[in-house]
């Protein structure tokens, strides 16, 4: 995978907003591409980190209700609040479109408005952090509790 396509200032975005540091600019580039212009042999994009970044999440929301001993239902309840609107919404916060590779004649006006398209960057890079870090799941929780969820 190239990594010629990742946007100017890309790394210092994610340690200033995510406080994660990547040792891996190909997984970055990977999570920040929503164009589709690099699309992986199975035809994706972002989407196959995403959705390691939805499992990692889903995880961390976990393994923070587990010890409190809480019913089964709160802790369901923590991974459900992780809805595409709330998500898109904190991208937007964030301003993670500033970062993200899009199609060529999208405007960026257009990008940041398309919630699917923002919470799937947001997962995304959730899940590149989780694969950079060998697996750790202790950065996506600091990452969500960063981000207030």
């Amino acid at each position: 995978m190239t990594t010629n396509r990742l946007q100017p200032g890309a790394h210092t975005f994610v340690c200033n907003a995510l406080g994660y540091n990547f040792e891996s600019t190909a997984l970055l580039t990977e999570a920040l591409d929503a164009s589709g212009n690099f699309a992986t042999p199975s035809g994706e994009t972002n989407q196959r980190l995403a959705l390691i970044g939805d499992s990692a999440a889903a995880l961390a929301q976990s393994l923070r209700w587990y010890p409190t001993d809480e019913p089964k239902v709160i802790g369901h309840n923590a991974i459900a609040g992780l809805t595409n609107a709330k998500l898109a919404r904190i991208a937007g916060d964030i301003g993670l479109i500033t970062v993200l590779t899009i199609e060529r004649g999208m405007r960026l006006a257009v990008a940041a408005r398309s919630g699917k398209m923002m919470a799937t960057a947001l997962e995304a890079l959730l899940g590149a952090i989780y694969l950079d870090s060998g697996n750790d799941i202790a950065p996506i929780q600091d990452i969500l509790e960063r981000l207030g969820l």
